[in-house]
């Protein structure tokens, strides 16, 4: 059987998910030609057992690249022919071990489907508001996963029903190697949040839609890579906000200077020990794991 799939993972510092990752990956090997781990932290320790996977090939950059990055760099690596690039969040992992079985059987009655999006739950059943039905102003700044998502108390509920739908969150997506080559892969000006509501308006544009299937499903801790990064991560939130909203036009100093003002406000709520992350009673205590050495990884 052809293995037309390669998987991307990129991570920083979620070394202590990748195990758990790999081993949910071992039905789906038949499709699977190769994974590739991006490691963005320049320090942080990998399992050793990654190395014993012969399919499995590690990188490490010098520096962190942002997510954008480092996936472009990443899928420069993987053969041009490659069919799907199957783009997997660290800390999430199939359901079913007949999941790329049934996505790559909708993907090939569906060649208009540019990226195929399964319904996303969290580790005790409930499903993550991964659609988003809009990305204007107001969808940065009042969404549940927006800048003033805290105000909101509930999400949009996601779809029961396959079809398309105008964004989704990269937590687990499978995108056609030709669509993403076509469209230069992901704008490495956002460093982190909204290069996929970026990447799924361009999908859009180019006449491909986004697919959300929700008889598929991955489970997704979420948010162990900014946990203790919560101020850092929250800046990156707004300035990529503040640049999808504006497309490259500048945006004015009080929006600038606001945006900072409330990252600013949900630092300090931080050190006061309250905390806007919704995803943070999904974390798990971990066991830091074993340090090991990794290929450098190219420019």
């Amino acid at each position: 059987m052809t293995r037309p799939v390669a998987v991307v993972v990129v991570s920083y510092g979620s070394g202590v998910h990748l195990n758990r990752l790999l081993n949910a990956l071992q039905p789906q090997l038949h499709r699977i030609q190769r994974i590739l781990i991006w490691e963005n932290h320049p320090r942080a320790p990998l399992p050793h057992d990654l190395f014993l996977h012969s399919r499995v090939t590690v990188y490490r950059s010098r520096k962190n690249l942002g997510f954008a990055a480092a996936v472009n760099r990443a899928v420069r690596t993987l053969s041009p022919l490659t069919e799907y690039i199957w783009l997997l969040n660290p800390d999430a992992w199939p359901l079913t071990p007949d999941f790329l079985d049934r996505a790559l059987e909708i993907l090939s009655q569906r060649p208009d489907v540019g990226v195929l999006s399964p319904a996303v739950q969290y580790p005790d059943g409930r499903l993550q508001p991964v659609v988003k039905y809009s990305a204007g102003f107001q969808e940065a700044l009042f969404a549940r996963t927006g800048l003033l998502g805290f105000l909101r108390t509930s999400g949009p509920t996601p779809p029961t029903q396959p079809g398309p739908v105008p964004y989704t969150a990269a937590v687990s997506w499978l995108i056609r190697g030709e669509v993403f080559h076509r469209l230069g892969g992901m704008d490495e000006r956002y460093f982190l949040f909204y290069e996929d509501t970026d990447f799924c308006r361009k999908v859009r544009a180019s006449g491909y839609i986004i697919w959300y299937e929700p008889s598929l499903r991955v489970v997704h801790q979420q948010g162990h890579a900014r946990r203790g990064r919560e101020l850092w991560s929250q800046l990156h939130k707004v300035r990529s906000g503040i640049r999808f909203v504006y497309q490259g036009d500048p945006p004015p100093p009080w929006l600038q200077i606001g945006g900072i003002a409330l990252a600013g406000m949900y630092g300090l709520l931080h050190l006061l020990g309250g905390t806007w992350m919704k995803e943070v009673r999904h974390w798990r205590t971990w066991k830091k794991p074993l340090n090991e050495p990794s290929k450098s990884a190219p420019d």
